[in-house]
């Protein structure tokens, strides 16, 4: 799963705005039980959740999608998670992970577009063991942070607008590595 939290600070707004982003990639069918010609994509489904709230309104949005692997664009170089019609992150160059553009259109009730710039290359640590936590001979859970990033751009949330809006963000990216005994 990845995720990425960004905080802006909005004159007048005694506390950040904050908006999350989480995109969830599961199997649904274990590599050793698909058919012959199927692909890792056929089997797999994808989650995309959104969370806004504004803390001074006392007001919290959210926004989710389920998506089949094969309709949902996945790619590494550069970095790119795309849903059918509605929401997209992706990584500008091939060669880096930021700068990033994030855009959800959701109807009329969200409109989003952010950019997310890091100051520091590479921008990312591994937690535990070389990103293992908790690691037993190289099998376990993986996890990466990218703090620090900066976060800048426009946020509509039914009647709420904020435009030209910076902050702070961090994404975070969570794995499993795991024996399976069937294959």
């Amino acid at each position: 799963s990845w995720s990425i939290n960004c905080n802006f600070y909005i004159p007048g707004h005694k506390n950040p705005i904050t908006v999350l982003f989480i995109f969830t990639r599961k199997g649904t069918v274990p590599g050793y039980m698909r058919r012959s010609g199927q692909y890792g994509k056929d089997s797999q489904v994808v989650f995309s959740q959104t969370y806004v709230t504004i803390p001074s309104k006392n007001h919290h949005y959210s926004f989710s999608s389920c998506s089949d692997g094969n309709s949902v664009t996945m790619n590494s170089k550069p970095f790119e998670i795309s849903t059918p019609g509605n929401f997209s992150i992706k990584s500008e160059s091939a060669d880096s992970l930021f700068p990033m553009d994030i855009v959800l259109k959701n109807d009329s009730n969200m409109d989003m577009h952010i950019n997310l710039t890091s100051p520091t290359n590479p921008p990312s640590f591994a937690q535990g063991n070389n990103g293992c936590a908790p690691c037993i001979s190289g099998v376990g859970y993986r996890y990466y942070s990218c703090p620090n990033i900066v976060a800048q751009g426009s946020v509509k949330v039914e009647s709420n607008t904020f435009d030209k809006i910076t902050g702070t963000a961090w994404m975070d990216h969570d794995w499993e590595s795991r024996i399976n005994p069937l294959g």
